[in-house]
């Protein structure tokens, strides 16, 4: 019960925390992206055809702040559409094309909330309606000629499998754009955000990597005290397995334990 207890708060503080190491200080890339505004100013008016009616909407966003935070202000056709407050910092505001082929545009909010949680919403203008869509982290990359926006965010399912033996994680998860929908792209390995793929972490205890998730043939041995890379998760029914490289560039499976296998997860009490 009392380690039950322990992991609850450790996801807890997880969920507070992660926003700001794993995805604020994270560089965006972009490829094969059409972004047409990067960081609205606030106050300047834009002018796109949001819903590729053949008439262009005026978009406008005003940014304050207040005794409780920033605020922000999305003004469509002089209408206000969007109104948030109590903002951690300054909102991000962007134009952009996720999916060139679905005839629309997408304007992406990305807020810091108080408590350093960071998330974003993405709007869909069709035909005078909005409709807006709330995902937890921030886009780290999009390909506008596959529709395929990935988003850098912990990943809520099987957290315990994880997070148990490595402690707290971030991923990159794709999802699939279109005008009137947004769907997750559900797979069986997720690559590490880059934060915690760039991570030196170390052995706890001997850890055996295998070639393959069947985890019939070793590939190496990582030592206790030795340094090591964590570059995907892997799930599939009960087996679970974490791709890691080691300090001479080769690349194994090493499965999922009960117990820590590294000796400085991040933020693991």
């Amino acid at each position: 019960m009392k380690k039950i207890k322990q992991i609850v708060s450790f996801i807890l503080i997880f969920s507070m925390t992660f926003s700001t190491i794993f995805m604020l200080n994270t560089k965006n890339t972009y490829a094969a992206s059409k972004k047409y505004v990067d960081n609205a100013r606030s106050g300047i008016t834009y002018s796109y055809d949001l819903d590729k009616d053949g008439k262009k909407e005026k978009i406008l966003c005003l940014i304050g702040d207040d005794e409780y935070g920033y605020t922000l202000d999305l003004y469509i056709n002089n209408k206000l559409r969007k109104h948030y407050f109590g903002l951690g910092d300054i909102p991000c505001v962007s134009i952009y094309d996720i999916n060139k082929n679905d005839k629309s545009l997408d304007i992406y909010i990305e807020l810091v909330h108080d408590s350093m949680y960071c998330n974003f919403d993405l709007l869909k203008y069709n035909k005078g309606s909005i409709k807006s869509y709330t995902y937890e982290g921030r886009i780290s990359s999009f390909d506008s000629n596959k529709g395929i926006m990935n988003v850098s965010q912990s990943y809520p399912v099987s957290t315990n499998y994880f997070a148990c033996c490595i402690g707290a994680y971030g991923v990159i998860v794709p999802y699939k754009v279109n005008k009137t929908s947004i769907k997750r792209q559900v797979k069986n390995t997720y690559s590490t955000s880059s934060y915690i793929k760039k991570r030196k972490y170390i052995a706890s205890k001997n850890l055996i990597a295998y070639k393959t998730t069947t985890g019939k043939t070793k590939a190496f041995t990582i030592k206790n005290g030795y340094k090591f890379n964590i570059v995907a998760l892997y799930k599939k029914g009960s087996s679970t397995y974490i791709k890691v490289k080691n300090s001479s560039g080769k690349y194994g499976y090493v499965k999922t334990q009960s117990s820590m296998i590294v000796k400085n997860p991040i933020y693991a009490s």
